[in-house]
């Protein structure tokens, strides 16, 4: 008790706000010096606002960015073996790969490293597994069907300029590991799942599409990554009544649009990336430079710098460093900052800081907007337009307020909080917090 009445005398001490009106509480000594000049703090400033359309992806499957596909110089309309090089259009130039993709529309299963190129012979119900392992895909375009069980395996292959999907009502798998997939198209649909691991993703649309609604039992479209890189790469979840689940672990991320109902992230480099999510569940990422849209965010150990959030429904971070983070208002403590750092970050409100430092950043945005602050420190940071606040312990140093803040018969209260230099006598103090 002591120590919270020291602190309310100490912020009440200059008496008024500098508008002639006095300050309720309290008035004391100061809290045992001069306030000193303090460092420069961060001015007012809006959080970031995004239009409606920044997050949307393209739906369908991209169309080849030139008419010759395989670059051989002759269009793809007139070309004799579409995929396979042959600026001579020799006629015997496509005998290898007419004949494995004639082998694959027969029924085949087992074409391991076969030549697929130009491949393009109509949807294929597979009776069980197939192996296209080490197959070379060029300008191809293959539809599968699969059984309950079934694996496609398509590792160590080469897929350009591509189109390859899955669909199945029973749980079924698609592997690309290891393979390189460029200006492809990949779709799982259904009950089916995409798996890749050390794969390599260069401008690739990944489909993550509804079934026909026979899917039975608990199983669900998926997309698992792990240990690969994606580069300007779109991830698109179609709706549906049963959410599908995008999983990416121990990768890259760079220049990726990603829309998607439950996004999880583990491990993960992102880089000038967007990022929109119903649920997004983020352990150990790095990030810079991206923009984020999720209802229900939960960031474990992960360290955003130049993030911009697109809404705050219910935020929450824990053991985090966040620098130059923007987050718009929020309902009242609808964004959690558990034991993290934040330095020059923009937050609008809603927030509650427990165990946390924050450093030369804004915190309001209007006068329904709040702060709770539980053991934690804030220094060099200024409140605009904040309407209540409560600090309950840790400590205030060089807080600076603009002249709206705390205007709107708000109150703050402060409880066991150390304040030292202080900068913001414009508030209205509270007796005690409850």
């Amino acid at each position: 008790m002591r120590r919270g009445a020291i602190a309310l005398v100490a912020l009440a001490a200059l008496g008024c706000d500098g508008f002639g009106r006095p300050i309720v509480g309290p008035v004391g000594d100061g809290d045992g010096g001069a306030p000193r000049q303090c460092e420069s703090s961060p001015g007012c400033r809006p959080v970031p606002q995004l239009a409606d359309d920044h997050f949307d992806v393209p739906h369908d499957p991209p169309e080849p960015t030139a008419l010759d596909c395989d670059g051989d110089l002759v269009d793809d309309a007139i070309d004799n073996c579409l995929g396979v090089p042959n600026p001579t259009q020799g006629p015997t130039d496509c005998a290898n790969a007419s004949a494995d993709c004639a082998r694959l529309a027969a029924g085949e299963t087992s074409l391991v490293g076969a030549d697929l190129r130009g491949c393009r012979p109509g949807p294929i119900a597979l009776p069980g597994d197939l192996s296209l392992h080490g197959a070379d895909l060029s300008c191809a375009d293959l539809a599968f069907t699969a059984p309950d069980g079934a694996y496609v395996d398509l590792r160590e292959a080469s897929v350009t300029s591509s189109r390859v999907s899955l669909s199945a009502d029973r749980p079924a798998t698609l592997e690309v590991s290891r393979t390189t997939l460029r200006s492809s198209a990949v779709s799982v649909g259904g009950a089916a799942r995409l798996l890749a691991q050390g794969a390599i993703f260069e401008q690739t649309s990944l489909f993550v599409l509804a079934g026909s609604g026979d899917v039975r039992g608990d199983a669900e479209p998926a997309l698992d990554v792990d240990a690969s890189n994606l580069a300007q790469v779109t991830i698109w979840e179609a709706p549906a009544r049963r959410a599908g689940r995008v999983r990416i672990e121990r990768s890259s991320l760079t220049a990726t649009r990603i829309d998607a109902r439950v996004l999880s992230l583990y491990g993960v480099d992102v880089a000038a990336s967007r990022l929109a999510a119903d649920e997004l569940d983020a352990q150990e990422i790095e990030a810079t430079t991206s923009e984020i849209r999720t209802d229900r965010g939960a960031f474990a150990s992960v360290s955003l710098s130049d993030v911009v959030f697109d809404r705050c429904v219910d935020l929450r971070f824990a053991d985090s460093d966040l620098l130059g983070v923007d987050v718009p208002a929020c309902e009242p403590e609808r964004l959690h900052v558990f034991r993290s750092e934040l330095d020059g970050c923009n937050l609008a409100g809603g927030a509650e800081l427990v165990e946390s430092i924050f450093l030369a950043g804004v915190l309001g945005g209007g006068p329904t907007t709040t702060l709770t602050a539980r053991e934690s420190e804030l220094d060099g940071s200024r409140f605009c337009d904040l309407g209540a606040a409560r600090f309950l312990g840790g400590e205030l140093r060089c807080v600076h307020c603009d002249p709206d803040a705390f205007m709107e018969g708000a109150s703050v209260c402060v409880s066991g909080t150390a304040l030292f230099e202080r900068g913001c006598p414009a508030v209205e103090l509270a007796a005690a917090c409850e």
